[in-house]
C-alpha cells in the first residue's frame, strides 16, 4: 500500500498552491528528500518524502488551490516492489 504525501500541519492554513515539483512521478526518491514546493498566503514552504520509494504525482503544479488536507503524491516503498 502506498504512502500518502502531504503537507504537514501548518497551523492555521486552510488551502496553498502547489509551485513545482522537483521531482517527478517514477523518481525514486530518498526519505527527506525535498519533493515540491508549495506556497501558503505567507510563506513558501519545502514538502520532504515521508518515506523513500518510488513517487506518484496527483495533484499537478499550477495556481489552484489544493485544500490542506489533500493527497498530493503517493510513494510506493522500495520493500514492497
Amino acid at each position: 500500500m502506498p504512502t500518502s504525501v502531504q503537507v504537514p500541519n501548518l497551523g492555521l492554513v486552510e488551502e496553498f498552491i502547489v509551485v513545482e515539483w522537483l521531482k517527478e512521478s517514477g523518481d525514486t526518491v530518498a526519505e527527506g528528500e525535498i519533493l515540491a514546493l508549495i506556497e501558503t498566503e505567507k510563506a513558501t514552504v519545502e514538502l520532504a518524502a515521508p518515506v523513500a520509494g518510488v513517487l506518484t504525482v496527483l495533484v499537478p503544479a499550477s495556481e489552484d488551490l489544493v485544500a490542506a488536507d489533500s493527497c498530493l503524491a503517493e510513494i510506493e516503498g522500495t520493500d514492497r516492489l
